[in-house]
């Protein structure tokens, strides 16, 4: 990534007539190293990345004195298909996703075959200082070892006030200076081993690991705070939702990050479901860029489907921000979420949130139905 420097603006694609800054990717660098990135293979063993191999012998624990040759040790790549295919840049957030990130797999020492199948990364950057990482992954055979591997400095301890079950937390510092935590999210109750890289005391890596090996696909879930103390750290919460993988923070828009695992332009009749639990915005990702989505909130639960108004931005992503009034009917509300006037002087961008890029002759000409 070094060699481009590509500037990403603001909104729904560059040459947007919305207002906002330039940056380019390079400025976003403590993000986008989570990609992982062509690194030689002598040094894939520090970068944060998913292996796989033909049994834990190949992925743990390994260090320059490993007994076993990792993958990637005996590799050349003579083609490169990875690549961030989407990316935005808001005032909010600032959203990635790179494909086939496989191309780090490398043939394994003890069987000779390539155990990772594939491998997508989303990263959300919810501003000022929490990192979202989501990873889909697939090996050859459901018995592989997997393993999801994040590098940190001295001083990691783990946490376990606080921490909802199924969760795992790390709090990282160096020379008595805090640094922030790590929350490992999906795959719920993962093993979480920190190893001292070859017992140096200065590198440590948490491998996270599916309870089970039993299958071939795996879905990861990842946060980083950025947080000045331990007391600044942001409740993560899982979200009991239906065709996505979110996450909600305890920031103060109570924040919900989605991930769809289905598209409902995609999959007939799929919807996505999940509580709002009092979420003032909800950021959606992964869904078709440019395509048109229904959004409704009713009995307390958001739901996507392919039919509406909203529209997902060129990086395929929706910002719902609820605007309602318990005064008003439940019927009338639902229809008249996001009409100025309703709901604590919400206005059209502020609830259908700016970043969506709705179209606005069509949410126009459908809020002229609602109020005949």
């Amino acid at each position: 990534m070094g060699s481009q420097r590509r500037p990403i603006r603001d909104r729904t694609s560059a040459g947007s007539s919305h207002k906002g800054r330039s940056t380019s990717v390079a400025h976003w660098s403590s993000s986008a190293r989570f990609f992982g990135s062509r690194l030689a293979s002598a040094r894939l063993k520090r970068a944060p990345a998913f292996w796989a191999g033909f049994n834990s012998s190949e992925t743990q624990n390994q260090g320059l004195s490993s007994p076993t040759a990792p993958p990637g040790q005996v590799n050349t790549a003579t083609s490169w298909p990875s690549s961030i295919d989407r990316a935005e840049d808001q005032s909010a957030y600032t959203y990635f996703r790179a494909n086939h990130l496989e191309a780090n797999n490398a043939k394994s020492s003890l069987d000779g075959k390539y155990h990772q199948v594939s491998w997508t990364r989303e990263i959300v950057f919810l501003r000022p200082k929490l990192v979202i990482v989501h990873d889909r992954t697939t090996t050859l055979y459901p018995t592989d070892d997997r393993a999801m591997f994040w590098t940190f400095g001295r001083n990691v301890a783990q946490m376990n006030s606080g921490v909802p079950m199924g969760m795992t937390r790390y709090d990282a510092s160096f020379k008595g200076i805090y640094r922030g935590a790590f929350w490992s999210v999906l795959p719920a109750s993962a093993e979480v081993n920190v190893v001292d890289h070859d017992d140096l005391h200065f590198l440590y890596r948490a491998e996270v690991r599916p309870a089970a090996s039993s299958h071939i696909a795996d879905n990861w879930l990842a946060v980083f705070d950025a947080a000045a103390s331990p007391e600044g750290v942001n409740t993560v919460s899982s979200v009991l939702a239906t065709n996505v993988d979110a996450v909600q923070f305890n920031d103060k828009n109570s924040s919900i990050v989605a991930f769809a695992n289905l598209d409902p332009h995609l999959t007939p009749n799929a919807t996505l479901v999940w509580p709002l639990n009092g979420a003032s915005v909800s950021y959606i990702v992964g869904l078709t860029p440019g395509a048109t989505y229904g959004v409704s909130s009713a009995g307390g639960n958001l739901t996507i489907t392919s039919s509406g108004v909203y529209q997902a931005s060129a990086a395929g992503v929706i910002v719902y921000r609820p605007c309602w009034q318990p005064a008003v009917h439940s019927f009338i509300r639902s229809r008249m979420n996001c009409l100025p006037g309703f709901g604590q002087g919400c206005s059209v961008s502020q609830c259908m949130g700016s970043e969506s890029g709705v179209k606005a002759k069509q949410f126009r000409a459908q809020r002229k139905t609602w109020i005949r």
